[in-house]
């Protein structure tokens, strides 16, 4: 269709003159120079003619000014369009030259004959722009925050040494609202602590903020973050969709579950190999009823990856035995049901991984996660269940070491003073730990009457009554957490969010709020900066998963890359480029 069909339809210049009349069916329009009226009755050819004969330099200014703004509006255009072609070739790891290739420019003026792409030089120049006005806009969100937290994640390509670590960080805003923030991406040196450090350093002062202002760190367990996360003296949190992926890979490893993921993974090999067959395959399950994906190789990395793939192959099984050369594929029926019971097992936990992975998620919930996980597991009771049961309180022992987590959990209402979630440890223990996140000076108790003055004594009786009055006391963190565990044990509120709890009580606990600003801003899983090496830009499903799309991808990319990412810093991932 043509794309000036589409465009709106332009308002016509006699309106920049007449005044539009709101009855279309008027028939006559005042002219508001020479107060003639002038034939209308919904269409604008009277009025036209009436412009152009009797005021013809009226008419010439509004032609000239139209013209104008045309122009602008065309020159904006072109601006926008040569930015969004800029950002293509950043995002999809495209060498800034290919702009100037003759096959790509034949493309673009089929398509668009007015648009003009511009030569290397000047998409790296865009790319650079964009950079620095993401940097303004980092820096003044930003210049008010004391603290946050950070979280990263990494890809490196031993082949041609090439290691790149992401960075965002998370704070609760003066509204109480979590901010997550993309602040860049770098290539690194070298993947050891130092230079990470060193890197993750240079792009917090690119947008105005302090290493040492770092409340936490949620990643992967990747050995040069742990060492960092130590070395500086902040919180470490390990991503809870990466522990999660762990028992799982773990899991694999278990022999019987081995062989099974070995023929399931050649049966989808063999599809993404064979097009005819793939299609046929296709064609079968959506005459079956079958809406789920075809089992198709999924990297080592990709979470829940075991999960996906075993229930893809038992969502088109039955379809696969009406396909001749499938055959060798399908398997004996005690052999289905292993193939069942894994996929079963291992669901609990995928579904835990696509809640932890939303941006939403909390800290607070990872344990939770994982007792969930355990109590699941413990109903089936078969051999396998308890291997994998072993491997799940591997995990939830470690996760209940880590003091930063148990606390986020006491500041959850959802949470908060119930056992199961945190046996065999106490509650009091808990609240312990909290104390060492209170940095607030103490605060006056309004409702507590103050110390008598010096001149309140001035006589016998004054000075033996006053001893009986009150002193002032100060509201400290045990008083509220108190009141906390009333409050929760007598009307625990039903909020979704620990996050919106504490916006709604931050005025009846200000000290616990305060720690909940700090301690809830972390996310439960690193998600957004591993989406940021997602090939095709990071295409995402509502729920946050990886689109199915992508479900060919062989191992996972920088496709994703820096929004904002220098033009050097892309560039630098050709080494086959001439230099611009």
């Amino acid at each position: 269709m043509d794309s000036k069909v589409l465009k709106e339809k332009k308002k016509s210049l006699v309106w920049r003159f007449f005044k539009k009349p709101l009855d279309k069916s008027i028939e006559k329009v005042k002219c508001p120079s020479c107060s003639d009226s002038v034939v209308y009755k919904g269409t604008t050819s009277g009025l036209m003619s009436h412009l152009t004969r009797r005021h013809k330099s009226d008419y010439a200014k509004i032609v000239k000014s139209s013209q104008l703004e045309e122009s602008e509006e065309k020159n904006t255009q072109k601006g926008s369009a040569e930015i969004l072609l800029a950002k293509s070739f950043a995002t999809g790891l495209i060498p800034f030259k290919f702009s100037e290739n003759p096959e790509f420019r034949l493309f673009l003026n089929s398509v668009a004959p007015d648009f003009k792409a511009p030569n290397g030089s000047k998409i790296k120049n865009l790319v650079d722009e964009s950079y620095a006005e993401h940097l303004d806009f980092l820096q003044n969100k930003l210049k008010n925050v004391n603290k946050f937290s950070m979280m990263t994640d990494g890809y490196s390509d031993q082949k041609r040494n090439i290691h790149v670590y992401s960075l965002h960080v998370s704070f609760l805003d003066e509204d109480f609202d979590r901010q997550i923030l993309f602040c860049g991406l770098r290539s690194v040196s070298a993947g050891d602590n130092v230079s990470v450090a060193s890197v993750l350093t240079d792009i917090m002062d690119d947008v105005g903020l302090r290493m040492s202002k770092c409340s936490a760190m949620c990643s992967d367990a990747g050995s040069p973050l742990v060492l960092m996360a130590e070395k500086h003296g902040f919180d470490r949190v390990h991503c809870g969709c990466h522990l999660l992926n762990l028992i799982i890979r773990d899991f694999a490893e278990e022999k019987v579950v081995k062989k099974k993921h070995a023929h399931i993974a050649n049966f989808a090999r063999f599809l993404s190999r064979n097009k005819e067959e793939k299609e046929k395959l296709a064609a079968m399950t959506k005459q079956n009823g079958v809406q789920s994906c075809l089992p198709l190789p999924l990297p080592a990395t990709r979470w829940g990856a075991l999960h996906t793939l075993f229930n893809q192959y038992l969502e088109v099984y039955d379809s696969a035995k009406d396909l001749s050369k499938l055959k060798e594929f399908l398997v004996k029926p005690s052999e289905l049901e292993v193939i069942k019971e894994i996929r079963d097992l291992v669901k609990p936990v995928h579904e835990c991984i696509l809640r932890l992975e939303k941006d939403t998620s909390s800290t607070s919930e990872i344990i939770p996660a994982l007792v969930f996980i355990k109590d699941k597991t413990e109903r089936t009771g078969s051999v396998l269940s308890s291997k994998l049961l072993s491997l799940i309180k591997n995990r939830l022992d470690a996760s209940m070491e880590n003091r930063r987590i148990l606390c986020s959990m006491l500041l959850d209402h959802r949470f908060a003073y119930n056992k199961k979630y945190i046996q065999p440890l106490s509650w009091d223990i808990v609240e312990i730990y909290l104390e060492f996140y209170d940095e607030n000076e103490e605060i006056d108790d309004p409702n507590d009457s103050v110390e008598m003055a010096e001149d309140d004594n001035d006589n016998f009786d004054s000075f033996l009554s006053s001893g009986y009055e009150k002193t002032s006391k100060k509201c400290d963190i045990k008083d509220e957490l108190l009141k906390y565990r009333a409050l929760l044990a007598t009307n625990r509120p039903s909020y979704q969010s620990p996050i919106t709890f504490w916006k709604g009580h931050k005025d009846n606990f200000p000290r616990l709020s305060s720690i909940a600003s700090n301690l809830l801003a972390t996310p439960g899983s690193s998600a957004v900066s591993e989406r940021t090496f997602r090939r095709k830009s990071g295409q995402t499903e509502p729920d946050g998963n990886e689109s199915e799309s992508d479900s060919d991808d062989n191992e996972d990319t920088c496709g994703s890359a820096d929004k904002s990412c220098t033009a050097d810093e892309i560039e630098s991932m050709f080494s086959d480029d001439e230099q611009l």
